[in-house]
């Protein structure tokens, strides 16, 4: 394999990016999480724009059904296909960058189909991609520094930003599955997200079930709970707020992601609410492109994401994702002052630090930062 490798650093070296035609994007991850996968995907216009408006083929052989349901309608994907690595006609390729927690076995694959003993020539570049802005993988392929320099420049000048892409048929589907569903059209729809991937990320119990009941008193609103994964959450609201006030929340469950991600886009929905999960990093991708495709400002709801340290990092941007930046959604967390009271800041681009635990945020921080902050579009929904 030594060999094979020599011979790709010979391609690499010889590579003409300016007269690529296809480029293959092997993304293939051991594990999967919603808002580091949505992030990712958010280089994919750089990367068209880096390689020239080449064509962008993506293969992922693990949790292809979700990488489908985030890239569907995506205009920079030229194809995506779950094919195994063996099935695969690399040769059609100009160039192969590989996104992969299994290089080691790629490497193999590779030198078996490409290399043939040295037996055939082969022309394809292939290249890895470290984890921008981030590379926690072990790489075995010689990293492009060019693209790799490109794309952490566009985290840092806020050009890349997540992008999902619905279509008119998506809406209007989510909008009829609501009305199918217990909504009525002169109501005003607040989605709440009640999970994620880390339980330092939620509010207290008692302090969350005072955000719904306050809700769930406002006239003409609905507060929808997403289910996905059948966790039984009706009857959990049902012991924790009794069964009339359950009965005004809508549950949807059993939904798949592209149906999550259509319910979110739905004209109805005024308030998006919830934890630093990848709901709320889809929720500002669907936004973010019907801004670009004509939505107005007033016409996109209020997001909004409340977040804390987790263990001992206070930096909860560390991770040099700029998660929040440059976004739709905001995000907040929770602060001592100098009379050692609790206040809201906003976290951002220039204020990264976070003193609190999500357990910290009381319902009437969170309640009195949307009222101030959102007034002009919650007053019109009964929120004062």
């Amino acid at each position: 394999m030594a060999a094979f490798l020599e011979v790709v650093s010979k391609n690499n070296a010889q590579y003409n990016r300016k007269a690529t035609k296809k480029v293959l994007l092997l993304y293939d991850y051991d594990f999967f999480y919603l808002g580091d996968t949505t992030r990712r995907f958010s280089l994919l216009k750089v990367l068209k724009t880096f390689f020239n408006d080449a064509e962008l083929h993506i293969n992922c052989v693990q949790y292809a059904d979700y990488i489908r349901d985030i890239l569907q309608n995506n205009p920079y994907v030229s194809s995506l296909s779950n094919m195994g690595w063996n099935d695969i006609y690399y040769e059609q390729y100009d160039v192969i960058i590989c996104r992969t927690s299994r290089e080691e076995e790629l490497l193999e694959v590779l030198t078996r189909k490409l290399y043939k003993d040295g037996k055939q020539p082969f022309q394809v570049a292939v290249f890895a991609l470290s984890d921008v802005p981030e590379n926690p993988i072990q790489l075995v392929f010689p990293v492009y520094y060019e693209l790799d320099t490109y794309l952490l420049n566009s985290f840092k000048n806020y050009t890349a930003y997540t992008e999902l892409f619905i279509s008119s048929h998506e809406q209007s589907w989510a909008d009829q599955w609501l009305l199918d569903n217990g909504f009525t059209p002169h109501e005003n729809l607040i989605i709440l997200i009640d999970n994620s991937s880390k339980s330092i990320k939620h509010l207290r119990l008692d302090v969350y079930f005072d955000l719904v009941n306050y809700f769930l008193e406002v006239r003409d609103v609905k507060v929808l709970i997403f289910d996905e994964k059948l966790y039984g959450k009706k009857e959990i609201y049902i012991a924790c707020i009794g069964e009339e006030k359950a009965s005004r929340i809508i549950f949807a469950e059993g939904l798949t992601l592209r149906q999550t991600i259509s319910i979110i886009s739905s004209r109805f929905v005024r308030l998006i609410l919830g934890p630093c999960t990848g709901t709320m990093h889809c929720a500002a991708g669907i936004y973010r492109n019907l801004l670009e495709n004509g939505m107005s400002q007033q016409e996109i709801p209020v997001m909004l994401v409340y977040a804390g340290r987790e263990g001992e990092v206070q930096n909860i941007l560390d991770n040099k994702w700029r998660w929040w930046s440059n976004s739709l959604v905001q995000c907040i967390g929770v602060k001592l002052n100098d009379a050692n009271e609790k206040e809201v800041s906003l976290i951002n681009a220039d204020n990264q630090m976070v003193d609190l635990f999500c357990v910290d945020f009381t319902a009437d921080l969170i309640l009195d930062y949307l009222r101030n902050t959102f007034w002009k579009k919650l007053n019109k929904i009964g929120i004062y």
